[in-house]
C-alpha cells in the first residue's frame, strides 16, 4: 500500500514536473507539504518540515525572479484583477460563458497583444462568466473536497497510524491538492481529461469507508447520475462532430499542414462545417487571404462578424483587409481602439493617429 500511495502522487507529479511550467512545480511542493504537515505526528517534525518548505518556497522565488523572470505571473495576476471586475460589474448574471476572451482587452492594464479565453484561475473563471454563484460554486467544488479529505487523512492519521490505508489516502489527498492548487493558476478544467481527474480523486476522497447503503437508496443515487452521464455523452458526440469538421477545414487550409492546398477540397471542407461558428468563417478567410483573395476573404470575415460582432481580432483582420480593398476602416478601427486600447499592435492599424 505504501508503495501504491507513492505511485499514485509520483504518476501525477512527474508529468507535471516535465512539463518546464513554475506553477506545476510550486503547486507540486505545495501539495506535497501539505500532505506531509498532516502526517507528521510530532512538533519537531512540523517545524523541520516548515523549515524546508520555506528555504524551498525562497528558492522558487528567486527562481522566478533571477532565471525565467516574473512576467508571466504579472500577467497572470492582470487576467485575475480583470476576471474580479468582470464578476463585480454583473455579480448576477457573471459576463456570459465565454466573454472573457472578448471583455479582458478592455480591462487589461498591461500594455500587450494578450487574448487568453479564460483567467487561468478555475474560480475566477467561472465568477467572471456566470457571477458570484458561479464563483461560490467553483470555490466548493475545490474546497470541499479537499476539507473532507484533509479530515479523513488527519483522523486515520490519529486512529490508526502510519498504515497502509492512511498512506494510500495520503497520496489520493496529495494528488488532489496538487491539482487543486493548480486549477488556480493553469488552464486546466476546460481539458476533459483533467477535469475527470479531480472529479475521480474528490470522490475517492469523499466516499465514507464501510458505509452500506440499500438497493432502493443506492438507485435512487446512481439513476440521476447516469441520465446526467447519458446527456453529456450525447451531447458531447453532437459536438465532436462539429469540431471534426472544423478541424478538417483547418487542416486542409493550412500550410503547416497540408503542402499541396487543394481549393476544391477546402471550399467543400468549408461547406460542410458549422456555418453558425465565426471560427470557420475565419478560417476560410486566412486560406483566402493567404492566396490572394482579399474581397473573398473579406465577405467570409463579415459573416463571421455577424457571429461575433465583438470578436476584436476578426474586426483587426478585417480593417486590414478593407485598406487593402479602399474600403472604409474607421468603424472598425474605432471599435478596437474603444476595447483594446492598450494593445501596441493599434499602431499598425490603418489610417491610427497613434504616433509610431
Amino acid at each position: 500500500m505504501l508503495i501504491l500511495g507513492g505511485l499514485i502522487l509520483l504518476l501525477f507529479a512527474v508529468p507535471l514536473w516535465r512539463t518546464g511550467s513554475r506553477g506545476a512545480v510550486l503547486t507540486l511542493f505545495a501539495g506535497v507539504f501539505a500532505v506531509l504537515f498532516v502526517l507528521f505526528h510530532t512538533r519537531k517534525a512540523r517545524l523541520i518540515l516548515t523549515g524546508c518548505g520555506v528555504i524551498a518556497a525562497a528558492a522558487g522565488i528567486c527562481m522566478v525572479i533571477f532565471v525565467r523572470g516574473a512576467e508571466s505571473m504579472i500577467f497572470r495576476f492582470d487576467y485575475a484583477l480583470a476576471a474580479c471586475k468582470m464578476m463585480f460589474a454583473h455579480p448576477f448574471t457573471g459576463t456570459g460563458w465565454g466573454d472573457f476572451f472578448t471583455d479582458y482587452p478592455g480591462l487589461k492594464l498591461l500594455s500587450n497583444d494578450e487574448t487568453p479565453h479564460s483567467p487561468h484561475n478555475l474560480v475566477l473563471f467561472f465568477g467572471s462568466q456566470c457571477g458570484l454563484a458561479g464563483f461560490l460554486a467553483a470555490l466548493a467544488l475545490l474546497a470541499v473536497p479537499l476539507f473532507a479529505g484533509f479530515r479523513k487523512v488527519l483522523r486515520m492519521r490519529k486512529e490508526s497510524g502510519l498504515t497502509d490505508e492512511t498512506l494510500l489516502a495520503a497520496g489520493l489527498l496529495g494528488s488532489l491538492t496538487v491539482i487543486s492548487l493548480n486549477s488556480l493558476i493553469e488552464v486546466g478544467i476546460e481539458v476533459p481529461a483533467y477535469a475527470a481527474l479531480l472529479i475521480l480523486l474528490s470522490a475517492l476522497l469523499c466516499c465514507r469507508n464501510g458505509q452500506t447503503t440499500t438497493p432502493k437508496r443506492q438507485l435512487l443515487t446512481v439513476l440521476p447520475v447516469g441520465i446526467f452521464a447519458l446527456l453529456t455523452l450525447i451531447c458531447s458526440l453532437c459536438e465532436m462532430k462539429r469540431e471534426a469538421a472544423f478541424a478538417d477545414l483547418y487542416i486542409k487550409s493550412s500550410p503547416v499542414y497540408t503542402r499541396n492546398l487543394n481549393a476544391g477540397a477546402i471550399r467543400k471542407a468549408y461547406l460542410a462545417a458549422p456555418q453558425d461558428s465565426p471560427y470557420v468563417h475565419r478560417t476560410m478567410a486566412n486560406y483566402l487571404a493567404g492566396t490572394g483573395q482579399p474581397a473573398a476573404a473579406k465577405i467570409c470575415l463579415d459573416k463571421a462578424l455577424e457571429l461575433a460582432p465583438e470578436q476584436i481580432g476578426t474586426r483587426r483582420f478585417r480593417a486590414q483587409l478593407c485598406a487593402v480593398l479602399g474600403l472604409d476602416t474607421k468603424d472598425d478601427v474605432a471599435y478596437i481602439l474603444r476595447h483594446d486600447p492598450q494593445n501596441p499592435e493599434n499602431r499598425n492599424l490603418p489610417g491610427c493617429a497613434i504616433e509610431k
